[in-house]
C-alpha cells in the first residue's frame, strides 16, 4: 500500500484500491489484527494502550505506516478507543490547560489519530496548536537530545488548508531545527542503524521520512544524510533491517541483518520525495 503512494497512485486508482484490500491478507498484518481485536476487549487502560511497543497505540501506528486507515474495522475501533482514552487531555488542551499525559506519549496519540483520519478533526487542530505553542514559545519544548521527528510527523499530517499560521511557523521551525541539529554532517561517516517502524527515538530514516512528509525538498544540507542512506542500499536498491525496536512487540516482522521490504519501501519513499525523483510502475 505504501508503495502505491511512492508510485504516485491517485486515491481512486484501481491498483491502489486493490493494494488496500490485499494488505490485511499479509501474514504479519493478519496476525496483528487478531491480537488487536483481543487487546481492545473491555478492560483496557490508557497506560496499557500506550506501552511501547506492544500497546495498541503503537501497533495501530505501525499499521497506519503500512498505508492502512480507519476504513479497516479494527482501526475504526482503535480510533474510537484512542479518542475515549485521551479525552481528558483533549478537553484540557481545548480549554488552554496543560494535559495530564506526558508530551511524548501525546505526540504518538496525535500522530496515530491523524493517520487514522480525518486530520482536520477540530480536536486534532487544537492539539496541533498546543504542539506549535510548545515548540515556539514554551520552556517545556523538547530540547537537547529529543528529536523533532514526532512533531514533524504530526504537524505535517494536519491538512495544509486547516493549519493555523502558528502551526505553519512551528512546522517550519521544526524543519530547520532537524536539519541544523539532527542530520549528520559531512564529517560523520559512520553508517546509521536503520529500523523499520516508528519508535520513541528517531533514526536517520525516520527523520528523513518526517522531513519528506513535511514537504522538504532537496537542499545542500541534506546531501550527507542522503548519501549515507543511499550507501547502505545494495546494487538492487534494497536495504537491510539493522535493528529492532528497543522494546517488546507482538510479532517479529522481519529478521535483523536481513533484507527488509519495509525499510526498503520507507527509504525509497523518503528518497523519492526529498530528491524529486519520480518512480513509475504498477506492480
Amino acid at each position: 500500500m505504501t508503495l502505491r503512494d511512492i508510485l504516485g497512485r491517485p486515491e481512486k486508482d484501481i491498483e491502489r484500491r486493490r493494494a488496500f484490500r490485499e494488505v490485511p491478507r499479509d501474514p504479519w498484518v493478519r496476525d496483528v489484527l487478531v491480537l488487536l481485536r483481543k487487546r481492545l476487549a473491555p478492560g483496557w487502560t490508557a497506560a496499557g494502550l500506550s506501552h511501547p511497543y506492544d500497546g495498541v497505540l503503537w501497533q495501530a501506528l505501525f499499521l497506519c505506516e503500512m498505508g492502512l486507515d480507519r476504513r479497516l474495522p479494527e482501526l475504526e475501533r482503535v480510533a474510537d478507543v484512542l479518542w475515549a482514552g485521551w479525552e481528558r487531555d483533549f478537553v484540557r488542551i481545548d480549554r488552554g490547560e496543560d494535559p495530564v499525559t506526558e508530551p511524548q506519549t501525546l505526540l504518538v496519540v496525535f500522530r496515530t489519530l491523524a493517520a487514522l483520519g480525518p486530520g482536520d478533526d477540530p480536536r486534532l487542530l487544537s492539539a496541533a496548536r498546543w504542539v506549535a505553542e510548545r515548540r515556539l514559545g514554551s520552556a517545556d519544548a523538547p530540547r537537547g537530545g529529543a528529536s523533532v521527528a514526532p512533531e514533524l510527523r504530526f504537524l505535517a499530517a494536519v491538512p495544509a488548508g486547516s493549519r493555523l499560521p502558528l502551526v505553519e511557523r512551528a512546522l517550519a521551525f521544526a524543519v530547520e531545527r532537524a536539519i541544523a541539529t539532527e542530520l549528520p554532517s559531512g564529517r560523520e561517516l559512520e553508517p546509521p542503524l536503520l529500523g523499520a517502524l516508528p519508535e520513541r527515538h528517531a533514526d536517520l530514516l525516520e527523520l528523513l521520512s518526517a522531513l519528506a512528509g513535511a514537504g522538504v525538498t532537496r537542499r545542500p544540507e541534506l546531501e550527507p544524510a542522503l548519501a549515507l542512506l543511499v550507501h547502505q542500499a545494495d546494487r538492487r536498491s534494497r536495504w537491510k533491517l539493522d535493528r529492532g525496536p528497543d522494546g517488546p512487540t507482538w510479532i517479529e516482522r522481519e529478521r535483523i541483518g536481513e533484507l527488509s521490504r519495509w525499510v526498503t519501501v520507507k527509504a525509497l519513499g523518503a528518497l523519492s520525495r526529498l530528491t524529486g525523483l519520480t518512480m513509475t510502475g504498477g506492480r
